[in-house]
């Protein structure tokens, strides 16, 4: 949990969301239309030789207006993809890419638009 929370920290530092208010580790509240949420979601093969782990995020936005959700997508694609060499509390990054721009994947239960983005990171293990 400790790298999604500087993430988090990261996110809430460099967009205009904040954690606990409309930003979330590892839930999206039913209570709350509009927010994002960040999840550990696996990750790729670890480098052999070298002391760095590849662990991947996905990023959940979700709003009841569909430009709002889409433009709150781009503004953590923004801040997050081709990121490198940040120290993030007790994360040591190497780099961030996005492994696809956000992607729409439809209304939830209640209408609500909703877009995600997956996210490979280095960091020093």
């Amino acid at each position: 949990m400790t790298i999604l929370t500087d993430i988090a920290n990261y996110i809430n530092t460099n967009t205009s969301l904040t954690l606990g208010t409309d930003l979330f580790i590892g839930t999206l509240p039913a209570n709350v239309d509009n927010c994002v949420g960040i999840f550990q979601s696996g990750g790729v093969e670890p480098t052999t030789y070298l002391d760095i782990i590849k662990p991947t995020i996905q990023v959940i936005v979700r709003n009841t207006n569909y430009e709002t959700a889409q433009q709150l997508s781009y503004e953590v694609y923004d801040a997050l993809h081709r990121l490198y060499a940040q120290a993030m509390g007790t994360t040591d990054i190497y780099t961030v890419f996005a492994l696809q721009e956000p992607t729409d994947i439809g209304e939830d239960e209640t209408g609500r638009a909703v877009f995600t983005g997956n996210y490979v990171l280095e960091v020093k293990n």
